[in-house]
């Protein structure tokens, strides 16, 4: 009888450790998903800023190229003033 006691305490213990097993593997399943989602998420915002600093570099280089030509046509306007006024 005591034989049997332990035969049955044995598989009860097993079973519950297959369910906790099995509760982990659940759980191991769900924090991976939330790791691959999480580099998707990561891997997007990546690309968007990377997008956003060439869009920005692009409006640098505009400015600055405008500016440039604005400080060319007030030099050129200033130098045909000083030569209409004889300076």
């Amino acid at each position: 009888m005591a034989l049997q006691n332990e035969k049955l305490a044995a598989a009860a213990t097993a079973r519950n450790l297959e369910g906790k097993l099995a509760d982990t593997e659940d759980c191991l399943l769900q924090k991976v998903r939330e790791v691959a989602s999480a580099r998707d998420v990561q891997t997007g915002l990546r690309i968007e800023l990377d997008s956003l600093k060439t869009m920005i570099e692009n409006e640098e280089d505009r400015f600055v190229t405008e500016l440039w030509t604005t400080v060319a046509i007030i030099v050129s306007v200033n130098h045909v003033v000083r030569l209409g006024t004889g300076q």
